[in-house]
């Protein structure tokens, strides 16, 4: 056989990845901990105390990919409270880090499989037919919910000339797609295994 291949660089890289995404989930874990307090807290605090003087903005820059928008902070004045936009981006905040928490939980059990030398494991393959599946519906629900916290956050603003477009992420259809295509993939691995282990 010509190929080589170096079994201790190949399980150093999976057990220091198996190591960080330990790690990466728990501080999600504490993380979803944390905005769920939040999110009670606001439920429960009454609304007079999260009233916030607009006049106190200035310098306001909101940057989108490589462009910022500059606010001209002179448009904003009164008082508005503040109570649902804070319960609304806790909700937010809480489906998106629930979704990569889902994701990241999910591969680090394939990891871990992939340790214990059984890559082409059944759990393997529903695992990353439901990566494949939450990244689909990702596609829809995340941008969804960001357009309802934008939405909120411009009609208490009074932002008449601003808007908040709804839009499928096509990067995590593809990426759905892709992994839907590797679990198929790792399914077929997975019956030559058990072929091969067969035949001989």
């Amino acid at each position: 056989m010509s190929r080589s291949f170096n079994q201790n660089r190949f399980k150093s890289l999976i057990q220091g990845t198996h190591l960080f995404l330990s790690w990466f989930t728990l501080g999600l874990y504490i993380l979803i901990g944390l905005l769920g307090i939040a999110l009670i807290v606001f439920l429960v605090l009454p609304k007079g105390l999260l009233d916030f003087d607009l006049s106190n903005l200035e310098n306001i820059n909101i940057q989108f990919s490589n462009v910022i928008y500059e606010i001209d902070e002179s448009i904003f004045s009164g008082v508005v409270n503040v109570k649902w936009l804070l319960v609304i981006g806790s909700l937010v905040g809480l489906v998106n880090i629930g979704f990569l928490q889902y994701i990241l939980t999910l591969l680090r059990n394939v990891v871990r499989d992939v340790e214990a030398k059984q890559p082409f494991s059944e759990a393997n393959i529903r695992r990353l037919k439901w990566i494949g599946i939450a990244y689909l519906v990702a596609a829809v629900v995340l941008p969804f919910a960001n357009s309802m916290f934008l939405l909120h956050l411009i009609n208490l603003l009074d932002l008449f000339e601003a808007n908040a477009n709804f839009m499928i992420r096509f990067q995590s259809v593809f990426m759905g797609l892709i992994i839907l295509i590797l679990a198929y993939v790792f399914d077929y691995g997975a019956y030559l295994q058990e072929d091969h282990d067969m035949t001989v």
